[in-house]
């Protein structure tokens, strides 16, 4: 996006927080329920998986990324 947006005078900052409690980390988590699979031949139990680290409340890092 960047080359494409160069052009134009526009920077294009990629902001990639960590494990923010906004969501998105547990949405990653939920995709393998979407899936056309066959139960039995699952390697984990997806309803007993959840993201591994803590997740941190995302007003911390708001003014930094509003700053970038």
């Amino acid at each position: 996006m960047s080359m494409e947006l160069q052009e134009f005078g526009i920077q294009v900052a990629v902001i990639n927080p960590g494990p923010y409690l906004t969501g998105f980390n547990d949405a990653g988590f939920l995709a393998p329920t979407d899936w056309n699979d066959d139960p039995s031949t699952r390697v984990f139990d997806y309803t007993k998986l959840s993201f591994p680290f803590e997740q941190f409340d995302p007003s911390l890092a708001l003014k930094s990324i509003a700053d970038i």
